[in-house]
């Protein structure tokens, strides 16, 4: 992706060599998500959402900066990774002799990603869209695969239907901050988000469906444990997709012993197959007329 050539300063053309050498950072290749891609797919969205706002070319060498620099933090920490995304941003822009006022404009606009997204700068806006551009995408499922492997591969474990509630739950409360964010981005999100609470239903149904088998017993039964589990725990969904991640082991485990127990089996059989024959053939030498 080109996106360098779009629009270029001095400044810029010392930043984006110096954020892709970050990016060859070991750690990086744990992120599936945090990636080179992602920071190159923001200022992408950048470009696409300032085409349709107006902002000057000084903003625009701020907005530019800060979306190269946003996520450059992850290569020493994922929480609160935006401190230190606009630290690195500073380091670097102070030794380009860059002006402070500006540096500061930087931090601010990298910071305001923190999520909850809280932007204060019109350049802020812009950055926070363009690094959710993608819930408003055909990309979104994909780009949510890889932020769930990134998230699994910090021990974050969760069932199909809690990825995809969880991912109902965070669009349902994003909000775009620019026109054209709320005006054409907004609208296209909605659209993911419908797609999403479809899959949400499809995935809960065989869920159920499991759970009736596993346990012996019918939806009604089902839905009556439900309320139980209601009552105890006060959300029933988590109460089920515990339960769900129980049976779903307990049954891997049991296969597994199941398994085991075939191999000893067939194991035993054999060392009893090769005695009878090593019997055999014994009497056939010693009763050559057999």
């Amino acid at each position: 992706m080109s996106t360098a050539t779009k629009f270029s300063t001095a400044i810029l053309d010392k930043a984006i060599p110096y954020v892709k050498e970050i990016y060859k950072n070991s750690i990086f290749e744990t992120l599936p998500y945090h990636d080179l891609r992602h920071t190159e797919e923001v200022v992408e969205a950048c470009y696409t959402i300032s085409e349709n706002e107006r902002i000057d070319d000084d903003s625009m060498e701020i907005l530019l900066l800060a979306a190269w620099f946003h996520d450059t933090g992850h290569k020493e920490k994922n929480q609160n990774h935006e401190e230190l995304s606009a630290d690195i941003a500073s380091e670097f822009l102070k030794t380009e002799n860059f002006d402070d006022v500006r540096i500061e404009e930087v931090k601010k606009a990298i910071l305001a990603t923190r999520m909850p997204q809280s932007p204060t700068t019109y350049i802020g806006n812009i950055l926070c869209d363009a690094d959710l551009y993608h819930l408003s995408t055909d990309q979104f499922n994909k780009r949510s695969d890889y932020l769930r492997k990134e998230w699994e591969s910090m021990g974050n474990k969760l069932t199909n239907s809690e990825w995809c509630k969880q991912n109902i739950d965070f669009i349902s409360k994003h909000e775009y901050f620019t026109d054209f964010g709320k005006n054409v981005l907004g609208p296209k999100k909605e659209k993911n988000l419908k797609k999403a609470e479809k899959k949400l239903k499809k995935l809960k149904k065989e869920e159920d469906t499991y759970l009736t088998k596993e346990l012996d017993i019918n939806l009604d039964e089902l839905k009556a444990l439900k309320k139980k589990l209601t009552k105890v725990q006060g959300k029933p969904e988590r109460g089920i997709e515990t339960m769900f991640r129980t049976t779903s082991k307990n049954h891997v485990e049991f296969s597994a012993m199941a398994d085991s127990k075939a191999n000893i089996i067939i194991s035993v059989n054999s060392i009893i197959i090769t005695i009878i024959i090593g019997v055999l053939l014994r009497k056939l030498d010693s009763n050559p007329h057999l």
